[in-house]
């Protein structure tokens, strides 16, 4: 599900977002009578979007092949807001390196090696990484968002640890949204 979200809210914005810098569609933008945050969360949703109907097909099969419960218990309630919040998180990414990329197809690479890592880094166990790597676990938020998402879908939730890889999701999201926001602002001033 961490792929779905990953594939089109990093790689595929970060594309889009720098075929927006380079045709200047965040100029038009900057003229209309909203936020940059409000437009870049738009922006961000409409990718979250796009990844529902993966998200979705991965848990209805990947809950029949590993016998997991398909029912909407208060379990896959906690982790919507997890998704929610670790997609926006992983938008963000994906904006940061669209706006930084110098055309859409170097930010598409970027995208891809950034996507690589945030998915490798985010489903290998901590205990599998030397010490020094597992510092970096807890700077991407797909390690967050495969642990919620791994409580939630078995049943097993821990509320403290679930509360920590929401809040920490939520976190994440609003630290890139507002970077994103300051890199558009910079960029039009």
């Amino acid at each position: 599900m961490v792929l779905a979200v990953a594939l089109s809210a990093l790689t595929f914005l970060a594309q889009r977002v720098a075929w927006m810098k380079a045709n200047r569609a965040f100029d038009y933008y900057n003229t209309l009578p909203t936020s940059t945050i409000l437009l870049l969360l738009a922006i961000f949703v409409s990718y979250f979007a796009f990844a529902i109907p993966g998200m979705i097909a991965i848990a209805v099969v990947g809950g029949l092949i590993y016998g997991l419960p398909l029912s909407a218990s208060v379990d896959i309630l906690w982790v919507l807001p997890t998704l929610f919040c670790g997609g926006i998180a992983l938008a963000g990414l994906g904006a940061l390196i669209g706006l930084a990329g110098r055309d859409e197809q170097l930010a598409g690479t970027y995208a891809n090696l950034a996507m690589m890592a945030v998915l490798f880094l985010g489903i290998v166990p901590e205990n599998d990484f030397p010490q020094a790597m597992r510092v970096v676990l807890g700077i991407i938020p797909s390690t967050y968002m495969v642990d919620s998402l791994k409580l939630g879908l078995v049943g097993s939730i821990r509320l403290g640890a679930l509360s920590v890889d929401l809040l920490a999701c939520a976190l994440f999201a609003a630290v890139v949204m507002l970077g994103s926001a300051r890199a558009l602002q910079v960029r039009s001033e």
